[in-house]
């Protein structure tokens, strides 16, 4: 939950693109997931699967509800 706290400050302190601030919203979960990198060479993707990764779906979804950033 720190690290999450302290990326929300960095993305709201630092300047990114073209000056502007980088609003994101996180979701926090715990649990087993399955993580990794799945394709060819000539097209690579990363990600994560598991039941706790459809949680923090959701949970970053209900941030947009309740207007809060974790």
């Amino acid at each position: 939950m720190n690290t999450a706290i302290e990326l929300c400050r960095l993305w709201q302190t630092e300047l990114f693109f073209d000056g502007g601030n980088l609003l994101t919203r996180c979701g926090v979960n715990t649990g087993e997931i399955v993580v990794g990198a799945i394709g060819s060479k000539a097209r690579l993707i990363f990600t994560i699967q598991g039941g706790d990764a459809n949680i923090v779906t959701r949970l970053e979804q209900l941030n947009k509800q309740y207007d809060s950033y974790i």
